[in-house]
């Protein structure tokens, strides 16, 4: 069976996957934990059906998230003799789209506890899948063989900090140092990354102070079946929301709502003379604002491949004022790099993946918007 670990945003607190963690409903020992049949079932073969199953399930899951409108990713961990199966890319794609799932919403997590195989398998594996769209973390980053020679080696788009640099960092000088390097690390190389561990209210202002992009721990949410995912949600919408008006970020304020009137068509000055609060005001400027704002992607790629640059620059420029405002610094970092586009210093390969990075920081950020239109 299959229990799901939340990761949410550190920046607005909205959910944006799951890991699958595969569990064993013993009949006589109760619920079993990986840690006691994985290196049994890599031992007698049966690693690459069980990984087979647990990607079928997941996806299959995610598929049936999002047809009822939970966009999301799913983490997968993949084991280092899957990556040895000459084919092994090739079939994992085959299971995801047969899922009704697709690859670039699916992330493997391949664990560095053990060294790279020697031989190339695994690496031209991790090529493939990369190819084929799927997002790679390098899992418990810091505690195995040649972190730094497998980031140089394989094209990894995530960073997952292992928690024990993690949980306890703010008070503890020899493991802070660690956390920020890895952050560093993750940051230079335009990766995500992922603290492991979140345990106290501690964990997460620093983790936030730190810009560490996700969060995955205890302190967010267990490991649960689907059937309890429901009822953690609305749980965690709540205390997100608390946690972020503490920390006084995305919160209704006069200047706040000043800026979002950078906005096509909105006349501030014309609605307060209305009588209208800025908390109305802000609730309608951030509706206005995921309206317009959703399908950014496609209207800023058509612009760019009509050439008509004058209205990509536009579409940038309002996008990354209100991210500013909103302090959704990676939103605002990743349309800085379009904008390059617009001044003809960025090819048209590389426009996808620039739009692929602006949406990915943008998806968590209108999640969390729209608990706060609401």
């Amino acid at each position: 069976m299959l229990h799901y670990q939340p990761k949410v945003s550190l920046e607005t607190g909205a959910l944006v996957g799951m890991e699958a963690l595969v569990r064993w409903q013993h009949p006589i020992h109760g619920l079993v934990y990986p840690d006691s049949f994985i290196s049994i079932a890599e031992q007698h073969g049966a690693i690459d059906g069980l990984t087979e199953w647990v990607l079928r399930e997941a996806t299959e899951q995610l598929a049936r998230w999002n047809a009822r409108g939970q966009r999301m990713q799913i983490a997968v961990n993949v084991s280092m003799d899957n990556l040895r199966v000459p084919d092994f890319a090739q079939r994992a794609a085959a299971i995801v789209r047969e899922a009704g799932a697709s690859p670039q919403d699916v992330t493997l997590e391949i664990t560095e506890s053990r060294a790279m195989s020697p031989t190339p398998a695994p690496l031209e594996n991790l090529v493939r899948l990369r190819l084929q769209r799927f997002n790679l973390s390098i899992d418990d980053f810091g505690t195995g063989h040649s972190s730094l020679a497998q980031l140089r080696d394989v094209p990894f788009t995530e960073l997952k900090i292992d928690k024990g640099f993690v949980h306890g960092a703010r008070r503890n000088q020899i493991i802070r140092p660690m956390l920020d390097g890895s952050l560093g690390i993750a940051k230079r190389l335009g990766m995500v990354s992922v603290a492991e561990g979140v345990e106290t209210t501690e964990d997460w202002e620093l983790l936030r102070e730190i810009e560490c992009d996700i969060a995955q721990g205890y302190y967010i949410g267990y490991p649960m079946p689907e059937n309890r995912i429901d009822d953690w949600l609305i749980d965690w919408r709540k205390r997100s929301r608390t946690l972020l008006r503490s920390a006084d970020v995305l919160e209704p304020a006069s200047a706040t709502v000043d800026s979002l009137g950078c906005l096509p068509g909105i006349d501030v000055a014309t609605w307060r003379a209305r009588g209208m609060g800025d908390d109305e005001l802000y609730r309608r400027l951030l509706n206005m604002f995921l309206e317009q704002q959703q399908d950014f992607p496609a209207r800023f790629l058509a612009a760019s491949t009509e050439g008509d640059f004058a209205t990509a620059s536009r579409l940038a420029h309002s996008l990354k004022s209100v991210a500013g405002t909103l302090g959704a610094h990676g939103v605002e970092h990743a349309v800085e790099a379009l904008e390059e586009v617009c001044n003809g210093g960025v090819g048209m390969p590389g426009l996808v993946a620039l739009l692929d990075d602006v949406s990915r920081h943008l998806t968590p950020v209108m999640s969390g918007l729209r608990t706060l239109a609401c």
